[in-house]
C-alpha cells in the first residue's frame, strides 16, 4: 500500500470498513514494541506497576480529583501513568490525528487496525484489576493446595501408589470469567455462526483465529515437551521422575508440564466443565505454560535452563476492554483499550558458591510480552503529517478536541492561526 498524504487519502482507505473495528495511531514505527502497552514494555514499568497504580488511586482519591474507583486505571492510564491498557479507538481519525504527532518530525506514522479481538469488559468491569499472568500464579498455588483424593478406601500403602490418585477443581471466579470470555471468542468463528438456541458446541471453522492461537500455544507446548525429553534422553533417573509413566512420542505435551502430568483429567473436566473441549485445552495449556515458566510444573528447576528463544504471547487474542468512560479525554478519543499480559521468566542465579562455568551461572530474565495482534497497517508520509493535521483540524479533530482539558485547550489556542 501506497503511504497516505491526505485525510482524503486515508479515508479512502478506510471507508469501507465496519463500525467493529478499532484503530490505534503511532507516531513512528516503535518495531518489538508497536502495539505494546507502556506498563509491560520494559522490567522497569512492569516490577513498578501495582506500587504506582496504588499511590495514584490514593493519591488521587485524596484530592478528590475522581470518585469512580472502578475506573481508576483507564483514569490513570489517560493521565500518563504506565499501565497495562493499550489505548484504541472506534474512531479512525483520533488514531489518524495520534499517527501524525509530533510534527516536528518526519518519521512515516502508523494507523494500526484491528478486526479481531475477544470482549473483556465483562471481565474488568466485575475485577477491575485484572491481570492473566497474576491470575495463573494464583490458580497453580490454589491447586498447589489440593491434596489428592483415592479413587478407592481401606488400601495399602504399597497400594497408594500414584496411578489411584486423582485430583479435583478449585474455585476460581477470574479465571472462569476468562474461560468464559475465550469461549464467547471462540463462538465468533464457527461453522453456521453461533446463537443461544445453537445445538451443542458447533466446530470451529478451518484456520479461525481461536484455531490459530490455540496452535500456537500447542506448538509452544510441543517445543517444550521435546526439550525435556532430550534433557532426559540420558539419564534414566531423570527419566522416572519428571516424565510421565509410560510415555509414547504421542503423548500430550500437557502430560509432561501440567503439575497433575496424566493424572490431570479429573480435575481437568471438572475446573473447566461447561466449556468447549477447545476452550479446556486452551486453558489448561495456559496453565501448562505459566507453571513452565515459574518452576511449578514437574520438571520444576530443569524448566531455568530452557532457553525459550523466540517465545512470543501471540497465542492470546486481543483482549477489548470498552468501559463506559465519565472523564473527559476518554470520551473525546471514543477511547477503548486492550488489556495486555506479560509472562515473566524470573533470572536465576545458580552460583550456590562453588566453582560453575560461565555458561550456568546466572540464566537471564525474559518478559515474555503481548503484542496486539492487527489485521492491517496504513502508513502515513512523515512529511505530510503537518498538512494532514491542518486538514483534521478544519474538521473539528485537533489537540482542543481530543484532550479537553483547560490546559490542552489552552495551548491550542495559542499555538493555532484563528483567521
Amino acid at each position: 500500500m501506497d503511504k497516505v498524504k491526505s485525510l482524503s487519502e486515508f479515508l479512502d482507505c478506510t471507508s469501507s470498513f465496519p463500525k467493529t473495528y478499532f484503530y490505534r495511531g503511532e507516531s513512528i514505527d516503535y518495531g518489538d514494541s508497536a502495539c505494546v502497552a507502556t506498563g509491560i514494555r520494559d522490567s522497569s514499568n512492569y516490577d513498578m506497576y501495582s506500587t504506582r497504580i496504588n499511590l495514584f488511586d490514593r493519591t488521587i482519591r485524596e484530592n478528590g480529583l475522581f470518585d469512580k474507583p472502578d475506573l481508576i486505571i483507564p483514569f490513570a492510564q489517560h493521565s500518563g501513568l504506565a499501565t497495562k491498557l493499550l489505548d484504541v479507538s472506534s474512531n479512525s481519525l483520533v488514531a489518524l490525528y495520534f499517527a501524525c504527532q509530533p510534527t516536528n518530525e518526519t518519521l512515516d506514522g502508523h494507523v494500526y487496525i484491528f478486526d479481531d479481538y475477544a470482549d473483556a469488559t465483562d471481565i474488568l468491569e466485575k475485577y477491575p484489576r485484572f491481570d492473566l499472568e497474576n491470575e495463573l500464579l494464583k490458580h497453580l498455588d490454589m491447586i498447589g493446595l489440593q491434596q489428592p483424593k483415592f479413587i478407592h478406601e481401606n488400601l495399602s500403602d504399597q497400594e497408594e501408589s500414584d496411578h489411584i490418585k486423582e485430583y479435583t477443581s478449585v474455585e476460581h471466579e477470574e479465571l472462569k470469567a476468562f474461560g468464559m470470555c475465550i469461549e464467547q471468542y471462540r463462538n465468533k468463528y464457527l461453522r453456521g455462526g453461533h446463537s443461544k438456541h445453537s445445538v451443542g458446541r458447533g466446530i470451529s471453522q478451518e484456520n479461525s483465529p481461536f484455531l490459530n492461537k490455540s496452535s500456537k500455544l500447542r506448538i509452544q507446548l510441543t517445543e517444550i515437551k521435546d526439550w525435556i525429553i532430550n534433557c532426559c534422553s540420558n539419564n534414566e533417573d531423570m527419566q522416572r521422575n519428571l516424565m510421565p509413566t509410560e510415555c509414547t512420542k504421542n503423548t500430550p505435551a500437557i502430560d509432561f508440564i501440567h503439575p497433575f502430568k496424566e493424572k490431570r483429567y479429573k480435575y481437568y473436566n471438572d475446573q473447566y466443565k461447561g466449556f468447549d473441549v477447545e476452550v479446556k485445552e486452551y486453558l489448561i495449556s495456559l496453565e501448562c505454560l505459566i507453571a513452565f515458566i515459574n518452576n511449578k510444573s514437574p520438571v520444576k528447576n530443569l524448566a531455568v535452563m530452557a532457553p525459550l528463544e523466540g517465545l512470543t504471547m501471540d497465542f492470546l487474542p486481543n483482549l477489548l476492554y470498552r468501559p463506559i468512560l465519565t472523564f473527559k479525554r476518554g470520551l473525546s478519543q471514543q477511547s477503548a483499550f486492550f488489556v495486555q499480559s506479560l509472562f515473566d521468566k524470573h533470572e536465576v542465579n545458580l552460583n550456590d558458591g562453588g566453582q560453575m562455568t560461565n555458561l550456568y551461572e546466572k540464566i537471564p530474565r525474559k518478559l515474555l510480552k503481548s503484542q496486539a495482534n492487527f489485521g492491517q497497517k496504513i502508513i502515513i508520509d512523515g512529511n505530510s503529517k503537518d498538512r494532514i493535521l491542518s486538514e483534521l483540524d478544519k474538521i473539528g479533530v485537533n489537540k482542543a478536541t481530543m484532550f479537553g482539558d483547560a490546559d490542552n485547550i489552552a495551548d491550542y489556542l495559542m499555538n493555532s492561526n484563528h483567521n
